[in-house]
């Protein structure tokens, strides 16, 4: 048998070698006729030999599953060492240009501001450069201009932008005539394939002068990679970066930080006043600092819980907008609108209050909230919930004390 597998395995390679010849110097209807006839023989000795025909089939799955999973990390490996897109200091960019089919809008970087100070515990791990990059944009304000666009821009999601332009490498190079002919009918053909024909053009300006242009093409039909277009270079990279720049819609950088930047040990009062008490039964709350230390002084008086304390706390502290609304959607439940102030005192300032009302509550977690210039916007708290029954919630009550002594 194995001699049989031999010899056919001989012949087919001789009749290939014969064919590719003859391909080389036939017409190309000959050269059709002679790879049908080897592709043919091919096939039969593969049927004849079902051995061989297994072991060529099981090699290869293996090499399919090997180049899908790569299990040593070479091809992932070689990704991630590739260079970048783009990878700057964040104090370095003067504005990110952003151009589409419909829309035409700039994100400018503005005056730094003040940021509380972070703490490293001992022991903790190292920030990840995606964290590096956040606490950078954050130090920074952001304008947001365009046609009937001028809002400050969100620092999370430049920072999130600037993090996956980091992260996408210039590894995957896809075939393209465009630098020696782009104005070919091929070349464009090519750009439609990837949706760079219209794409959205993302112009990074540094301090400098320097300009660095990415377009940007269509998503992949995974959804998490983009094709893009670099120095006449199409590449396809590992990440949405279509989503991050919001398809090109200036209101998804519109900024979405409803609470100043300050830490937990900063807030020094909260009160709430409910503007139907008697419908809902609730009463107003006041919870305040002193010493460290956070007391209950409406509606009873008493130490709170620290743990339920910090929750609320950092609950009340993430609050952001989701969604900008223009006015205020009819069947709103306003059973339990309130007015919440919190007072806060940076190191080495006065007192400053952030003011908010809660319209009324749309789901489970989320309210509408209205900002003291009118601005209208949904946004989620779970721990909101807390102020409408503060004593049950938040209260300090003392454990019963048990005998340290036998009965008699």
């Amino acid at each position: 048998m194995s001699e049989e597998i031999n010899k056919q395995t001989s012949q087919n390679s001789k009749e290939a070698q014969d064919g590719g010849a003859n391909m080389a110097n036939a017409s190309a209807t000959g050269a059709v006729q002679n790879m049908k006839r080897v592709l043919s023989r091919l096939v039969g000795g593969l049927r004849r030999n079902p051995g061989f025909s297994l072991a060529g089939l099981n090699l290869f799955l293996a090499l399919t599953a090997f180049l899908i999973f790569d299990p040593f990390g070479w091809i992932r490996t070689g990704y991630q060492s590739a260079e970048p897109l783009l990878r700057v200091q964040v104090a370095s960019i003067d504005a990110l240009e952003i151009r589409g089919p419909e829309s035409e809008f700039k994100i400018r970087r503005e005056d730094a501001i003040a940021r509380p100070e972070k703490r490293t515990e001992e022991g903790a791990p190292p920030p990840t450069r995606e964290s590096e990059i956040l606490e950078a944009s954050e130090g920074f304000l952001w304008s947001l201009q365009g046609p009937g666009v001028d809002f400050r821009a969100d620092a999370r999601r430049l920072a999130r932008l600037l993090y996956s332009l980091e992260r996408s490498k210039k590894y995957y190079e896809l075939d393209w005539d465009g630098q020696d002919n782009p104005e070919s009918q091929e070349s464009r053909t090519t750009l439609m394939k990837y949706g760079l024909d219209k794409p959205l053009k993302l112009d990074v300006v540094l301090e400098n002068g320097q300009r660095k242009e990415i377009l940007i093409g269509r998503s992949s039909i995974r959804g998490n990679e983009s094709y893009v277009l670099v120095d006449q270079t199409i590449y396809l990279v590992q990440e949405n970066l279509r989503r991050d720049l919001g398809s090109g819609d200036a209101e998804y950088f519109r900024n979405r930080q409803i609470m100043p930047f300050i830490t937990r040990r900063e807030v020094k009062s909260i009160k709430v006043r409910f503007r139907n008490p008697a419908a809902a039964g609730l009463r107003n709350v006041e919870l305040a600092q002193a010493g460290g230390e956070w007391r209950m002084l409406a509606p009873s008086v008493g130490p709170v819980r620290e743990t339920e304390m910090n929750l609320l706390i950092d609950d009340l502290l993430e609050i952001r907008a989701q969604e900008f609304l223009q006015e205020i959607p009819p069947g709103l439940d306003r059973r339990d609108s309130m007015d919440l102030e919190i007072v806060y005192a940076r190191s080495m300032g006065n007192p400053e209050s952030m003011k908010l009302e809660i319209l009324g509550k749309k789901s489970y977690d989320t309210y509408l909230f209205r900002l003291s210039d009118g601005t209208l916007f949904e946004g989620s708290s779970l721990y909101l919930e807390k102020l409408f029954q503060p004593e049950q919630a938040l209260l300090q009550i003392d454990e019963p004390q048990t005998m340290d002594f036998p009965m008699q």
